[in-house]
């Protein structure tokens, strides 16, 4: 239903434009460009869950550091040596990243073209470009959801027998191993709108508009995870992973705003602007809701 209306919303507006323009597209006065500065403040990225990596480990009290668990490392000359064996599974790691200001902000190329005019009313098609660059990581301690035992195994000669618990039936829930985790998302957004805008044209050379109309953002992303499982003696299980990707995200803006004349050639703008996205951008281990507020800041050239 949201393409529908996209469709049926993007051939209104290029069926009334080519209505209105066809006796005013080829005169000079009607063409506007601009050029300035656009932010949007977005919301933070979400990282999503993933998994930490599983581990089984060992220490004992002749080798107190712990290790991968290799049974062959115990037992030797025939000594029985008990062994404590920690296994930990299941652990997950998520968190919201955030942006700095200045991610907010992107250039921003416009134009309009003034399709036609009733007393002070003025009716015109416009479009805006805008980029974007987004970067952010997060990096925190997470065992959420993690599961972590100790049990106990006696080995001769690198043999072992069967794990036990000590006292009979009681697992032995500990707290040996610590967890870390860092996930990155760079964003590079494109953002193409093309709308109908109703100007209110004052005698002083300022006027007041409202503009709404379909967008199309090209979301090119690169995102990247890792974790790790470890003790004070330093880093045991690691796990990584990398997601790029590129998506295009349908949407529409709504927005209102005032320009001034400052010459018969120059003048400023100003805007307010709701934008919001069918859909998510999105990758394997990040996400960004692309709803936002905003508004731009430009200088307009008439020819």
């Amino acid at each position: 239903m949201k393409l529908l209306r996209l469709a049926i919303l993007f051939t209104a507006v290029a069926g009334i434009s080519c209505v209105f323009a066809q006796e005013s597209a080829f005169s000079v006065d009607n063409w506007h460009l601009s050029l300035g500065v656009s932010y949007r403040d977005f919301r933070k990225p979400t990282f999503k869950s993933s998994a930490m990596p599983n581990f089984t480990g060992s220490f004992s009290a002749a080798q107190p550091d712990i290790i991968a668990w290799d049974p062959s490392k115990y037992g030797a000359n025939s000594s029985l040596e008990i062994v404590n064996v920690i296994h930990y599974s299941g652990g997950r790691q998520g968190s919201r990243g955030h942006y700095g200001f200045e991610e907010s902000l992107a250039p921003a190329l416009g134009f309009s073209l003034a399709l036609t005019q009733q007393d002070n009313i003025e009716f015109s098609l416009v479009a805006n470009l805008q980029y974007f660059s987004l970067d952010s990581a997060s990096r925190h301690n997470a065992f959420a959801g993690g599961n972590e035992y100790t049990r106990l195994a006696n080995v001769i000669n690198g043999v072992a027998g069967a794990e036990y618990d000590e006292p009979y039936g009681s697992l032995n829930y500990t707290s040996h191993l610590s967890g870390s985790a860092k996930t990155k998302f760079d964003l590079d957004l494109y953002v193409l709108d093309l709308g109908l805008s109703a100007n209110y044209i004052f005698q002083s050379g300022l006027q007041a508009y409202i503009a709404a109309g379909p967008s199309l953002s090209l979301a090119d992303m690169e995102s990247s995870s890792f974790s790790r499982v470890g003790s004070a003696g330093g880093a045991l299980a690691s796990a990584r992973g990398r997601d790029n990707d590129i998506d295009y995200i349908f949407g529409y803006y709504a927005s209102i705003g005032a320009s001034y004349w400052i010459s018969e050639q120059v003048g400023l703008s100003l805007e307010l602007r709701k934008d919001e996205g069918f859909k998510k951008a999105a990758t394997k281990y990040a996400k960004q809701d692309l709803d936002a507020y905003g508004g731009m800041l430009k200088c307009i050239f008439r020819f």
